[in-house]
C-alpha cells in the first residue's frame, strides 16, 4: 500500500465520519474535527517546548497525554455517538487546562489565557440543543481562569528561570489568535459551503438529479449571453416522455419514478459539458444545446430519442419496462431578448410530434415556419 501522505492524513481526519451525515450536520462536525486537529497540534509543539525547551520530562510526558487524548477524540468518534466525542473533546480541553493552568505553571506563564479561546470553541463543539452542556462548559472554563489568577499555590514548574515563562506567555497569544483565526475561517468556509449546497438543492429536481425549471432557466440566461456575445447559434429542445400517464397506472408511480430517472440519465449521458438540461415538470424535460445550429438540434434530438427508446427498467415481475419520447426542437433567434419565446416554440413542435404519432422529433424555424 502507498502510504498516505499528511495533507491526505489531515483531510481524512477533517471529513472523519461525516459522510453519512447531512450536509448540514455534517459541516458542523467538520468544524469539529478541526478543532480536534487544532488541539492535537498545539499540544505537539508544547510537549517539544517542555521537552526540548525547558527540559523537563514531566510536563513534556503530561502534556504528550493530552495529545494521545486528542488522538482518541476519533476514536471515540469512530465508535461512540457524536455527541458522546464532542463531550470527549471538550472534556480533554478542560482537564489540559485545568492541570497545566492550576498545577503545572505560574500565571506569568500565560496558558490560563487559552481559556479565551475555550469559551467561543463551547459554541461551535455544541449546537442549539446542548446549551446545558455549552453552559456548563464556559462556567468552568472561566472558573479554571478565575483560579489560575488567584491561587497561589506551588506549581510544578514554578521553579523555571522567568525567561521560560516569558516565552511561553510570548507563544500563547499568537496562538490564541491564530487558532481563532483558523476556526472563524472554517467556520465561514463551511458556512458557504452550505449556501451553495442549499443553493444547489434550490435549483436541482431531486428526483432525476438534473436542473429543475429555476436552474434551467438561470443556465439558459448565462448561455444565451454567451452566446450572443461570441455570435454562436443556440437550439431549445422540448421532450416529453410518451404515455407516461399509463405506466404510473399500470405499473404504480415508484416505476414511474425510476423510470423518469432513467431517462434523465440517458439524456444527460448523450449531451455535451457545455449543453444543459432539466425537467420542466411531470415527465417533461427541456435542454439547451449551445453553439447548435436547428439541423444539428434535430440531428442531437434524434439521436437522443433513440437513446431514450433503448432505456429499461423493471416494470414488476421481473420484466424490463421502456418507453419512447417526443421532441420538438427550435434555435433561438438573435433578436429574442429570452428563451422563453424559444421554450415556447419548441413546447409548440413537441405537441406537433405528438400529433404526428409520437416518438419523433419535429422542429421549427424562430419565424415560426415549420420544418419536420
Amino acid at each position: 500500500m502507498t502510504p498516505m501522505s499528511a495533507t491526505a492524513w489531515l483531510e481524512r481526519a477533517y471529513q472523519a465520519h461525516t459522510h453519512h451525515l447531512p450536509e448540514s450536520e455534517r459541516a458542523k462536525l467538520r468544524v469539529v474535527n478541526l478543532l480536534a486537529l487544532i488541539g492535537l497540534g498545539l499540544s505537539l509543539t508544547y510537549t517539544l517546548l517542555y521537552g526540548v525547551v525547558f527540559q523537563s520530562p514531566m510536563a513534556a510526558g503530561l502534556n504528550l497525554l493530552f495529545v494521545c487524548g486528542y488522538v482518541a477524540y476519533f476514536g471515540v468518534l469512530h465508535l461512540g455517538t457524536v455527541n458522546a466525542s464532542r463531550i470527549w473533546l471538550v472534556g480533554v480541553y478542560l482537564v489540559q487546562m485545568a492541570i497545566f493552568s492550576l498545577w503545572v505553571f505560574p500565571p506569568e506563564s500565560g496558558l490560563h489565557l487559552f481559556v479565551i479561546a475555550g469559551i467561543p470553541l463551547a459554541f461551535l463543539v455544541f449546537g442549539h440543543h446542548d446549551r446545558l452542556l455549552r453552559a456548563g462548559t464556559v462556567l468552568l472554563l472561566l472558573a479554571v481562569f478565575f483560579l489560575a489568577e488567584t491561587l497561589d499555590a506551588p506549581k510544578l514548574l514554578g521553579h523555571l528561570p522567568h525567561a521560560y515563562y516569558r516565552t511561553t506567555y510570548l507563544t500563547v497569544v499568537p496562538l490564541i489568535t491564530l487558532l481563532v483565526a483558523i476556526v472563524l475561517q472554517s467556520f465561514l468556509s463551511e458556512l458557504h459551503r452550505r449556501d451553495e449546497a442549499l443553493r444547489q438543492l434550490s435549483v436541482t429536481d431531486p428526483l432525476t438529479g438534473v436542473a429543475n425549471r429555476r436552474g434551467l432557466l438561470e443556465r439558459a440566461e448565462s448561455m444565451q449571453a454567451q452566446a450572443s456575445r461570441l455570435g454562436l447559434p443556440m437550439c431549445v429542445v422540448m421532450m416529453d416522455i410518451d404515455h407516461f400517464k399509463a405506466v404510473n397506472d399500470d405499473h404504480g408511480h415508484q416505476t414511474g419514478d425510476h423510470l423518469l430517472a432513467a431517462v434523465a440519465r440517458a439524456l444527460r449521458d448523450n449531451i455535451r459539458k457545455e449543453d444543459a438540461i432539466g425537467r420542466m415538470g411531470g415527465e417533461e424535460f427541456a435542454l439547451l444545446l449551445s453553439n447548435a445550429t436547428l439541423a444539428e438540434g434535430l440531428q442531437t434530438a434524434e439521436h437522443l430519442r433513440k437513446q431514450v427508446g433503448s432505456v429499461q427498467v423493471s416494470g414488476g415481475k421481473g420484466r424490463p419496462l421502456g418507453c419512447t419520447a417526443s421532441f420538438g426542437v427550435t434555435a433561438l433567434a438573435e433578436s429574442e431578448g429570452s428563451v422563453s419565446r424559444a421554450l415556447a416554440r419548441a413546447d409548440k413542435a413537441l405537441y406537433r410530434a405528438k400529433a404526428e404519432g409520437r416518438n419523433r422529433v419535429c422542429g421549427v424555424q424562430p419565424a415560426l415556419s415549420q420544418t419536420g
